[in-house]
């Protein structure tokens, strides 16, 4: 068997401490956290635009059908 370096066993630890400190941290939206700080920043953005622009428009169509039913 060969000898495990200094590095290998420092980078094993970090692994085995950030998984569980990264879970413990974020809890259940760990999984959410860690695709989002996988994707590029112009997939970020169209997320987080799309995160506003989606119910400010079901406002928009629930204001424009409620306001037609009434006149």
């Amino acid at each position: 068997m060969a000898p495990v370096t200094l590095a290998q066993s420092h980078r094993s630890f970090e692994n085995d401490r950030r998984d569980v400190g990264f879970f413990a941290y974020h809890g259940v939206w760990a999984p959410g956290v860690r695709l989002f700080r996988s994707l590029r920043f112009a997939s970020k953005a169209f997320i987080i635009s799309l995160a506003f622009i989606v119910p400010m428009l079901a406002l928009l169509v629930w204001l424009l059908t409620t306001q037609t039913a009434e006149a």
